[in-house]
């Protein structure tokens, strides 16, 4: 769970999620996925907090865990989620991500 500087803003990571949905925005409904988690982020209102964001890795898979450890940055613009799980073999930054052929090396993503 991370706050913005505010207190205005929170993301927070949802363990059990198991939406094979990508990316900032889809369809969290579907169980295809089980444990790749998922980040959701809520904004505060006058007298309530609002969902603002669901937010998954690019391609989740199962038990990857993103979001099991976040930051929110000060002014809110940027959320990194961190999956320590994630099989990909990939080094280097925006690499290949479709070999999950390494035991559990891990992946951060910003959004």
């Amino acid at each position: 769970m991370s706050f913005s500087a505010d207190g205005r803003v929170l993301a927070v990571g949802a363990y059990e999620e198991s939406s094979a949905a990508t990316g900032v925005g889809g369809d969290p409904t579907s169980d295809a996925a089980p444990a790749a988690v998922a980040a959701y982020v809520f904004t505060r209102g006058a007298t309530a907090w609002t969902q603002a964001a669901f937010v998954k890795a690019s391609r989740p898979g199962a038990g990857d865990s993103l979001g099991a450890p976040l930051a929110l940055s000060g002014d809110a613009s940027t959320l990194v989620a961190g999956a320590p799980n994630e099989a990909s073999s990939e080094t280097d930054i925006d690499g290949e991500e479709t070999a999950d052929t390494s035991i559990q090396p891990g992946a951060a993503s910003s959004y």
